[in-house]
């Protein structure tokens, strides 16, 4: 098996794709220093050609099974709603429970503080500010004004995307970056489909 995801990473490096295959939001194989989405690799070293066939779950296990290192890396933006949010919209829904001034549900899990590893890309600040700065304090995309400033440098609040993603071998240089509003970067990377931005020619 070992064998068979070294070759699947190697053709991942060469361009190949599970049929699949969509941007990972979180778990990926690491390898001599470089980042292969896990559930993707898995189904190339196994011959899974179908998503539904197995989760991710199953391609973590059997790639640390296998003694290969898989990390949690979150997106570039606060992920918001996580997880155990989105878990506690469905199981409300289904209850058809949403009164918001229901004091009972609020005290069945209460707050508490988990600790957990986590990897992140490095970024250069620089970067950072030469993409603000080009933006002049508007979005890049939808053209709007910041919309608020900020209370950490009094300068327009916006956020520094990555057009294509650092874990899929992006660049982080001005080019590849956008200043984006909140609303704009959320939607890129939780939108049903991304925002569509009237800037981009101008770029």
């Amino acid at each position: 098996m070992k064998q068979a995801i070294l070759q699947a990473i190697d053709d991942f490096a060469r361009g190949v794709r599970p049929a699949f295959y969509k941007t990972p939001r979180r778990w990926y194989l690491v390898h001599r220093g470089s980042l292969y989405p896990a559930k993707a690799i898995w189904a190339m070293a196994t011959g899974q050609g179908s998503a539904g066939s197995f989760n991710t779950r199953d391609a973590r296990a059997g790639l640390a099974e296998a003694g290969f290192a898989v990390r949690a890396f979150e997106p570039e933006s606060v992920q918001w709603p996580d997880e155990d949010v989105r878990l506690a919209i469905r199981q409300l829904q289904q209850a058809a429970d949403t009164d918001p001034g229901d004091d009972a549900a609020e005290t069945l899990c209460p707050p508490g503080m988990t600790v957990r590893e986590q990897a992140v890309f490095r970024r250069s600040p620089v970067v950072a500010a030469r993409v603000l700065l080009r933006a002049g304090g508007f979005c890049e995309c939808c053209g709007a004004p910041a919309p608020f400033v900020s209370r950490a440098d009094n300068l327009p609040y916006l956020e520094v995307h990555h057009v294509r993603p650092l874990a899929e071998g992006g660049a982080d240089t001005p080019a590849n970056c956008m200043a984006l509003c909140p609303n704009c970067h959320r939607q890129f990377h939780y939108g049903i489909k991304p925002p569509v931005c009237a800037l981009s020619s101008s770029r």
